[in-house]
């Protein structure tokens, strides 16, 4: 999910953004940014800025973390149940484990 600031009259269109921050929970990632303000930084900026604006730096990595994600879960089909037992069981899932057992 993406949190742009002052950018609820903007939903559904394309904005050029700057990530601010990101935030990796259970349930996904959370990434927060504000919009750019193309004319003032075309004005004001360096020709060396110009050359690597940060919407194109962050646009780029987003990508790149799909593909992973998109890897790692391809890789996790084959390995669901060797996964599992190396991360920690929650209370849920030993819960879980002993109704399984007692049916």
């Amino acid at each position: 999910m993406v949190v742009v600031e002052n950018a609820s009259s903007q939903i559904g269109q394309s904005v050029e953004i700057e990530f601010i921050r990101s935030l990796q929970t259970a349930a996904g990632k959370m990434m927060f940014a504000k919009k750019t303000d193309t004319a003032a930084k075309k004005s004001a900026a360096s020709p060396k800025q110009q050359l690597k604006p940060k919407v194109q730096k962050s646009g780029g990595t987003k990508p790149l973390k799909q593909s992973k994600h998109q890897t790692r879960n391809s890789q996790q089909d084959g390995s669901s149940k060797r996964a599992a037992s190396r991360r920690p069981k929650s209370r849920e899932d030993a819960l879980i484990d002993l109704v399984e057992k007692q049916s």
